[in-house]
């Protein structure tokens, strides 16, 4: 389920240049990625906080999962758990130590970042906050075509794997109602908020912002992303709906989350650059697959070997994307001379 993400040109690179930004991500997976697959206790949230302070030290946009992780050992809570309409065996307890660590960490993640601030005297470095060099690039204001790229993402690297996956979502009416209400969600999103390609606009660089490019655009709304965005959206509401029927709404709601934190934070970019959103996108993908592994829909059980088909799928599409326009460009490409 996460081979996409083994195959993501993204990771790949920062393995090799070892970049901070693999690190980066794996910090993140564990802050989150505890609380999606393993029983809340001191020694999870105490894993989950240490990931997340050390995230912030890494790169310090990375507070942005703080909130989730804060709150998700809080579900099991009575006052909390009794009014969610969802049950599961994570939260038969409630924890204290894992809220304690939870709160720590969210505590620990903005006393490292306050730090920062007062060294920078801003949220970033003094090279860009407004008169530096890197100002205009990073920090020229908001990007609204973020949510909208990272559901056209979604939409492209899922859509394999939902086709080997038809059988299970066709029949099932959570998975049919998830798909509608996405698909409206992913449209809205693509109407309202601007995100014609150019790299004036930081929506530039990999295939989809070339694709988008080339593409018509309609006042500020690129017809590519539009299509995107309710493509992906239609099959995030798949995927949740299928984990639902599965029994792991509450995995499912995290997941959700995440994400949308994930969203929000880089909105706040000016420069939506494809290796920000890949391995994210990959990541969340990867765990929204495995969530379903020996669930059953109204369409049957769905055993480990389709969902390693269903991830095989993915990461073919991933990898031929990869190809055509980074590996294959390079490969071809005449040498200069001196």
């Amino acid at each position: 389920c996460v081979l996409p993400l083994a195959c993501s040109p993204y990771v790949l690179g920062n393995s090799i240049w070892v970049m901070t930004d693999n690190l980066s991500l794996a910090l993140i997976s564990i802050t989150i990625g505890v609380s999606v697959f393993i029983q809340p206790s001191g020694r999870t949230g105490a894993v989950s906080a240490v990931a997340l302070a050390t995230s912030v030290l890494v790169r310090q946009i990375n507070v942005w999962p703080s909130a989730v992780a804060a709150v998700v050992p809080w579900l099991a809570a009575n006052p909390i758990h009794r009014r969610l309409p969802f049950r599961d065996a994570m939260d038969r307890r409630f924890s204290a130590a894992a809220a304690g660590a939870g709160v720590a960490g969210l505590v620990g993640a903005f006393i490292i970042l306050g730090w920062f601030v007062s060294a920078w005297g801003g949220l970033v470095p003094p090279a860009f906050q407004p008169g530096g060099d890197g100002a205009a690039q990073h920090a020229g204001g908001l990007n609204p075509a973020v949510a909208g790229y990272s559901l056209s993402l979604l939409g492209v690297y899922a859509s394999p794997s939902l086709l080997v996956l038809v059988p299970f979502w066709r029949e099932d009416r959570l998975a049919r109602r998830g798909l509608l209400i996405g698909a409206i969600v992913g449209a809205a999103i693509a109407i309202v908020l601007e995100s014609a390609a150019g790299p004036d606009a930081g929506r530039s660089g990999g295939w989809l912002w070339t694709l988008a490019g080339a593409g018509p655009t309609l006042a500020g709304r690129s017809a590519v992303i539009a299509l995107g965005a309710t493509l992906g959206g239609a099959s995030a509401g798949v995927l949740f709906g299928m984990a639902q029927r599965c029994g792991q709404a509450r995995a499912a709601w995290i997941v959700v989350g995440f994400a949308a934190s994930f969203v929000v934070a880089y909105t706040a970019n000016l420069q939506a650059f494809q290796r920000y959103f890949d391995p994210i996108v990959l990541l969340a993908l990867g765990w929204s697959l495995s969530l379903l592994r020996n669930g059953t829909t109204d369409g049957g059980p769905i055993t480990g070997r389709r969902l390693a088909v269903a991830g095989a799928a993915a990461a073919g599409i991933q990898v031929v994307l990869a190809m055509a326009t980074l590996y294959w460009p390079l490969w071809t490409a005449t040498p200069q001379t001196p």
